[in-house]
């Protein structure tokens, strides 16, 4: 298992599932897509 593995099972771990993907709602799936807009 390499350090990024690792690194994302402690924060995995740390914080469970966020459950922000895939997006639910209008209002959700426009705040994403802005999101990824804005950090190109």
């Amino acid at each position: 298992m390499n350090k990024f593995q690792q690194a994302y099972r402690k924060l995995l771990k740390s914080y469970g599932e966020q459950h922000w993907w895939p997006t639910v709602t209008v209002e959700r799936e426009t705040e994403v897509i802005l999101g990824a807009i804005l950090t190109q």
